[in-house]
């Protein structure tokens, strides 16, 4: 999709079936949901910004034009290189007005929950997970259902099919009692401490 929008003009229209395919299709399969108009804006957002950079058609519309700027300054191969340069940081400049603009008209029409959601993805580390290559030996190859359930925190959407039963056959209410597997005591207190963690960090 990158390298037709930079080498062919008037390619954003052609987009639209793809956008089609992408919203109903390719990000459902991801996901789990099919997202609304306002999900669909904020998972065209960069992973620095709390999203996961899966862009819209719009967002194609200038790279025809930045590609054939920064070529048409090779003709001159004694100065190309500094020139180049320069425009590149202009484009870049550009770009990031564009995008602080997007992600400010995308924060206004979420709603408290998930605008916090993001303000969150957004914190430094957050996203590396994303970024991470999935290597076996380090644990970050996660599974179909690990990497569905990051994807539905990160955009607060409740977790789905999550098991409502224990390996007990009880109800989870009552997992901290449950035999099953041994070590109950260790299990309550390795919970219990990673919440009185947590809560000595709000103080």
């Amino acid at each position: 999709m990158a390298f037709f929008s930079r080498t062919t003009p008037n390619m954003v229209e052609a987009f639209q079936n793809m956008e089609e395919t992408v919203q109903n299709d390719l990000i459902p399969s991801i996901t789990g949901f099919v997202p609304n108009k306002v999900e669909r804006e904020l998972f065209s957002l960069p992973l620095r910004q709390g999203s996961v950079n899966i862009l819209l058609k719009n967002d194609r519309n200038s790279d025809y034009e930045w590609s054939l700027a920064v070529f048409n300054l090779l003709k001159n191969p004694e100065t190309a290189e500094d020139v180049q340069q320069q425009a590149i940081a202009s484009i870049n400049s550009e770009n990031k007005i564009l995008l602080d603009h997007k992600k400010a008209t995308v924060q206004n029409a979420l709603d408290e929950e998930l605008n916090y959601a993001t303000q969150l993805a957004s914190e430094k580390g957050s996203s590396n997970w994303l970024n991470a290559i999935p290597l076996k030996k380090y644990n970050f190859d996660l599974t179909k259902r690990e990497f569905r359930d990051g994807i539905s925190l990160r955009c607060a959407r409740p977790l789905t099919n999550t098991p409502s039963l224990c390996a007990c056959g009880k109800n989870f209410s009552k997992k901290f009692h449950c035999p099953t597997g041994g070590y109950t005591q260790k299990r309550h207190n390795e919970i219990s401490d990673i919440r009185k963690h947590h809560e000595r960090s709000l103080f």
